[in-house]
């Protein structure tokens, strides 16, 4: 029986569900984290803007009561007792000269926004950084006039804020990374665990559909809506095999009971004198008996009787019994019989039904195909299982028939003047499933039958 694998689907709505969470969730975390980005930059920002503020007032207050010489000896104090912070400053005259403070002089490429703050580009030199080579930061700062026509400039160095942002913003690019993980890992879980119960709820249909009508879902108890689903069609499960079960019991009482009456009345024909009559007779209750011995044989097969005694079969030389079984016969009707065997080729199953299902085949093509043409016999194996193709030059069927004659008892010929009663096809259709493979027929220029995947 060829073995079935499942490939992961990336159209399947499971599929489809995980991106979406993995996607809604990563892009909820990123804006989070650029909001929380954006926050705490603005927030260390406005910090040293109200800093600044505050130096500029204790300064004007400085300079107010205690002149020129009381803010430079201030302003000097600072620098000198602060070597190392980010604080700047600058006092200079009328004319520009500095006369206090840590900055050389005023900046002259400082861009001035439209509230009157500056932000330029300062220099440190590699004996005042400690690195090796010289040093650029942006600084803030804001200018103040005092009285006098003095200029006083308090700002700060932004260094510890972009250090401050750099850390920042790679702690979140690590979570955000964590983060992304995180929703793939959670997306492939949710979505395996969904997948796995909805093949569940596929394995028992499938089984159901190869004719184990007692195959049930198996349920969780978590009382979620997969659950609720897998009982309502265990429910219609149940029923559908009851029903099943009913009418399989009827059509098989009818075609036991009629077979009883029917051997009796042959029985009886036999003691009758020889005449055509008689003849005629026997052959129509020969007619009636086969066709009840078929409905009972499809009816078994298709409830899965026979699967429970499945062996090792030698397909090969299986094929090679029913040529020779059917070599005489085609013979006889002027039919060549090509063999194309492949050697060795090998199926779990049941034997005497395979035998008979390629046998309708080869019985289907001896009926149908002209005098002097020839018929195929193939038998390969190829990646899905075994696969039998008779091949006959007969008028083969129409496309849209095909389904039709698969049926019990429906026949490309409407008017069924030729022997048969349609259930040969459909013999071959149940063997077929029961051993996991399928009829197909391709009537395009003669008809090609062929049992696939055994």
């Amino acid at each position: 029986m060829a073995a079935q694998f499942k490939k992961a689907n990336p159209r399947s709505t499971t599929f489809r569900l995980a991106l979406g969470y993995t996607l809604l969730f990563t892009a909820s975390v990123l804006l989070l984290f650029a909001g929380l980005y954006a926050g705490t930059v603005s927030f260390a920002q406005q910090q040293i803007r109200t800093a600044i503020q505050a130096d500029i007032t204790a300064l004007s207050e400085q300079y107010q009561r205690f002149g020129a010489p009381g803010l430079q000896e201030l302003i000097d104090r600072r620098v000198n007792a602060r070597t190392t912070s980010p604080e700047l400053y600058l006092l200079a005259n009328r004319n520009g000269s500095p006369l206090a403070g840590n900055l050389s002089g005023w900046p002259a490429d400082a861009i001035v926004a439209s509230d009157g703050w500056l932000t330029f580009d300062l220099g440190i030199e590699p004996e005042e950084s400690g690195k090796s080579s010289r040093t650029t930061y942006k600084a803030l700062a804001r200018p103040f006039a005092l009285q006098g026509g003095f200029r006083l400039l308090v700002g700060r160095d932004l260094e510890q804020l972009n250090d401050l942002a750099h850390r920042l913003r790679n702690g979140l690019l690590m979570g955000m990374a964590l983060t992304a993980v995180l929703a793939v890992l959670g997306g492939w879980y949710f979505s395996r665990r969904i997948s796995r119960r909805i093949e569940r709820i596929n394995n028992a249909c499938r089984q159901v559909m190869a004719g184990e009508l007692n195959q049930r879902i198996p349920r969780d108890d978590t009382h979620d809506e997969f659950d609720a689903l897998a009982g309502n069609i265990n429910a219609m499960l149940g029923r559908i095999e009851a029903a099943v079960g009913d009418v399989r019991r009827v059509a098989d009482n009818i075609a036991h009971d009629l077979r009883t009456p029917l051997s009796r009345l042959r029985s009886t024909l036999e003691s009758v004198d020889d005449s055509d009559a008689k003849h005629a007779a026997l052959r129509e209750a020969d007619q009636l008996l086969d066709t009840f011995s078929a409905l009972l044989r499809i009816a078994r097969i298709e409830a899965g009787e026979r699967r429970a005694g499945f062996a090792q079969v030698d397909l090969s030389a299986m094929a090679h019994d029913v040529a020779e079984l059917y070599e005489p016969v085609l013979d006889d009707a002027g039919q060549s019989l090509r063999l194309e065997i492949s050697p060795g080729v090998l199926a779990i199953g049941d034997r005497d039904l395979l035998f008979q299902a390629v046998a309708n085949l080869l019985d289907n093509a001896h009926k149908y195909a002209p005098a002097r043409s020839q018929i195929t016999l193939q038998l390969s194996s190829e990646s899905g299982g075994a696969t039998f193709r008779i091949i006959d030059q007969g008028p083969g069927i129409p496309a849209v028939d095909i389904e039709r004659v698969q049926q019990r008892f429906q026949r490309l010929e409407e008017s069924r003047s030729s022997p048969g009663v349609g259930l040969g096809l459909s013999m071959v259709k149940a063997v077929a499933e029961l051993h996991g493979a399928q009829l197909v027929l391709d009537g395009a220029g003669g008809l090609t039958a062929s049992i696939r995947g055994i």
